[in-house]
């Protein structure tokens, strides 16, 4: 397990879905890969925006979490008008069951 440090995804922005190959600093193209590369370089869990996962992709993130014995802070957006709320609880509702810590960022 890692030391309890954890760091957010936006630390990683220039390899977050990078266009740029790169050997030594390859792109992270979701959650899993940001865990995966947290649990080698010995951090304790990650930050991450949520918004957007499917129940099954949660469920991976879950297990990759677990298995790595990693803590995951989910991050989401508030809706900016009331039409959205429906859709904003859509988006929780899949990554709220499967994090260790689930926030709500105030943008």
């Amino acid at each position: 397990m890692g030391n309890g440090d954890g760091h957010c995804g936006s630390f990683y922005a220039t390899r977050w879905n990078a266009k740029t190959e790169s050997k030594n600093y390859p792109a992270f193209t979701n959650a899993i890969q940001l865990l995966e590369h947290s649990q080698s370089i010995g951090a304790g869990g990650i930050q991450v925006v949520v918004g957007g996962w499917t129940q099954d992709f949660a469920k991976k993130v879950r297990d990759s979490r677990e298995k790595l014995g990693l803590y995951l802070e989910g991050s989401i957006g508030l809706p900016k008008v009331s039409a959205d709320v429906a859709t904003f609880e859509k988006k929780c509702l899949p990554p709220k069951k499967q994090v260790s810590r689930f926030s709500v960022q105030f943008v």
